[in-house]
């Protein structure tokens, strides 16, 4: 069972940070709030944030893994979803009247790119390649 999961992912695995993106983007644009509950944490949107990209940044980078990990694919990568994360926060207040742009948010953002990053430099270290040898 464990290999039909692992060889369904190598096989989709650009589909899946793709999907990844799409549904970050389906959340920053339009208004979801009946269908998400909500948190009673200070500042559970920053936590929110940090989290999404923490899952956006690893469904990438786990995307273009190779057995020879190319560090400045790697850093490319951090770069493009640091980039999305702005220009999402760029779109909340330019297209929406519901919601605005912070800088705080872009923070959080970049907080879950850079422990993402951390995260797979450590179980990358360690040889637990889940799904990804």
């Amino acid at each position: 069972m464990l290999v039909a999961i692992k060889n369904w992912y190598k096989g989709n695995r650009i589909f899946i940070a793709v999907g990844i993106t799409l549904i970050i983007t389906f959340l920053s644009l339009f208004r979801v709030s009946p269908v998400i509950p909500k948190l009673n944490l200070n500042h559970a949107d920053k936590y929110q944030h940090a989290v999404a990209y923490f899952v956006v940044t690893l469904s990438w980078i786990w995307s273009f893994q190779t057995r020879n990990n190319n560090k400045s694919m790697q850093l490319w990568i951090l770069f493009a979803v640091f980039f999305f994360g702005v220009l999402m926060e760029v779109l909340q207040e330019v297209m929406t009247n519901y919601r605005t742009a912070d800088v705080f948010d872009v923070l959080a953002n970049t907080s879950g790119i850079v422990l993402a990053y951390l995260f797979f430099k450590v179980t990358r270290m360690k040889r637990v390649n889940l799904f990804f040898k």
